[in-house]
């Protein structure tokens, strides 16, 4: 008993991304060079930042809700961890501002764009669909 008193208790945080990594990440988002995949990835990395999902919350985004407005995105969490069918919570709405960058100021719309093509060029804002995703 009195060791299991004093055994400290390992605390699971976070991992912590350094600023040049998130830089990075923006900087290959607008690499056009670079093929299509790695470049969604690092946006969607982006976007799982700026908006605090865990992993695990990326799976209840609702693509279909998804939409692009002048002063940057918003989505719908459907399934996360505390939302979901049967809880208080049924949805939660992500946000990420045009204003929310680094080094590079477009990242956002042109990884949007390329995630979903043709999603930005509407000055109202987009409506995504899953079909864009299988392309």
């Amino acid at each position: 008993m009195q060791l299991e008193a004093q055994a400290s208790k390992f605390t699971k945080k976070a991992w912590h991304l350094p600023v040049k990594l998130v830089i990075a990440s923006e900087k290959k988002v607008l690499d056009y060079q670079a093929h299509s995949y790695p470049r969604v990835y690092a946006w969607y990395r982006l976007v799982k930042l700026r908006t605090g999902m865990r992993f695990s919350d990326t799976t209840g985004l609702d693509h279909s809700a998804l939409e692009g407005q002048s002063f940057g995105f918003t989505g719908v969490l459907n399934r996360t961890k505390a939302t979901g069918p049967g809880k208080k919570v049924t949805f939660l709405r992500i946000f990420v501002s045009k204003d929310c960058w680094l080094e590079h100021e477009t990242w956002m719309s042109t990884g949007l764009d390329e995630a979903f093509p043709g999603s930005w060029t509407d000055g109202e804002g987009f409506h995504a669909s899953l079909s864009n995703l299988s392309s």
